[in-house]
């Protein structure tokens, strides 16, 4: 069984009356904590959240605010052989992504209703080990 790690890029909104753009709403820190404690188990397989990074907050209006928040997650019993390099099949990953998108914050009432959804979930590369884009003076080089 296999351990795989893998990063993911969370986008989402915030509805509401009179909010700021800052990471003080109690409603957004209900849904940090419903991502901190995001798991799903598959048969032996289990998938966690390891760590976030902190979210990225944008004013757009006194109405709608917009995040980003970038997430590492953990797949432990991955059914692949523990020495072999392996990405993700994609039920597994559809599995991840449906989830995630399912996570969302609806509560209070009238001028103090909050609404968070989950807007896009995308797979990303970790800039520090594995970068979309290589630098020139780094273009790996292979000879024969």
């Amino acid at each position: 069984m296999a351990r795989i790690q893998k990063h993911i890029y969370l986008a989402f909104k915030i509805e509401g009356q009179k909010l700021k753009g800052e990471n003080t709403n109690p409603s957004l820190h209900r849904f940090y904590h419903m991502l901190n404690n995001f798991k799903i188990q598959k048969g032996d397989m289990k998938i966690v959240v390891t760590d976030k990074d902190p979210a990225v907050i944008e004013q757009v209006d006194s109405t709608w605010v917009k995040g980003s928040i970038h997430l590492n997650m953990e797949i432990l019993n991955f059914p692949a052989p523990e020495n072999m390099i392996c990405g993700l099949d994609h039920s597994t990953e559809a599995l991840i992504l449906n989830e995630l998108l399912k996570l969302k914050i609806d509560e209070g009432k009238y001028t103090r209703h909050v609404k968070i959804e989950v807007l896009e979930v995308t797979f990303t590369q970790s800039q520090k080990r594995y970068p979309h884009v290589w630098p020139s003076n780094e273009i790996p080089v292979v000879g024969f």
